[in-house]
């Protein structure tokens, strides 16, 4: 089965959008190469939008609206795609972030689950009540973090809230071992761990957990929320949540003093 063939314009306005634009396409009887003439695109750009892996920006799809004498009926379908919960953001998400490149992240209320221990991942699964084989769920979080320590890992860039480290998840003896934890990885080449301090006050995570991703040549936004998430792939949106970031990532602390505020939470629970 191919990609175009797994999309489904029921569950999806993007895939409904995808679907549309093979559709107009072959109806027009133009190949992938003469629309990607007529909005500036690769032939393969062309064919990646039919399939769902790409999206054509703003003016590409005024563009197609165009070329295609759809009147905006694209632009429309776009407009609420952007703004309409999508069921697989989630598992979307999932998949970009175990191929990325580079993650940048920040995170309000709990470590990450690329940097949690099994019994701070078993506490997390146990309490929130929201998978059914906990073990099962603690093996395949344990199982992503192996690529931490592949021959070709991701850059991260995680910036965590002081709460987070403060917080005691399962206990002085979970908790210790999860702070233990994130010194050692702090110490990685390829990762930078910053706690953004409670004495900062306002600052821009506080809308909630967010995640920047580098996937190939394409960025992509993830933020999460109690019932899933919104994933982010428009360059507007993708702009925003970086210049969020870099704005968290100002009001944090050096990797020096973040690991001096670990090493004393630590030292409280002992």
């Amino acid at each position: 089965m191919t990609r175009r063939e797994e999309l489904d314009p029921t569950s999806s306005l993007w895939d409904l959008f995808a679907v549309y634009l093979h559709v107009l396409r072959t109806k027009h009887g133009l190949s992938c190469a003469a629309v990607g003439r007529e909005v500036s695109a690769a032939r393969q750009t062309v064919s990646h939008w039919e399939s769902g892996l790409l999206r054509p920006d703003e003016d590409q799809i005024r563009g197609l609206d165009a070329l295609y004498g759809t009147g905006g009926l694209l632009e429309w379908i776009a407009f609420h795609a952007e703004i309409v919960h999508d069921t697989r953001w989630q598992m979307r998400h999932m998949q970009d972030d175990a191929r990325a490149s580079v993650i940048r992240a920040y995170e309000r209320s709990f470590v990450p689950g690329l940097f949690q221990t099994p019994d701070y991942a078993r506490t997390l699964f146990t309490l929130e009540g929201t998978v059914e084989d906990v073990e099962r769920a603690v093996a395949k979080r344990m199982a992503r973090q192996e690529r931490l320590f592949s021959a070709d890992p991701p850059h991260l860039t995680m910036l965590l809230d002081e709460d987070v480290i403060d917080r005691v998840v399962g206990g002085p003896e979970v908790m210790s071992a999860q702070l233990e934890r994130l010194l050692e990885l702090s110490e990685m080449h390829h990762v930078i761990l910053q706690i953004v301090p409670r004495s900062q006050g306002f600052h821009h995570g506080l809308v909630g957990p967010m995640k920047l991703m580098t996937v190939g040549r394409k960025l992509i936004g993830f933020t999460e929320a109690p019932l899933g998430g919104k994933l982010m792939q428009s360059p507007k949106e993708v702009h925003e949540l970086a210049l969020r970031l870099d704005r968290i990532a100002a009001d944090a602390l050096n990797r020096a003093q973040s690991r001096d505020v670990i090493r004393r939470a630590l030292e409280s629970l002992t």
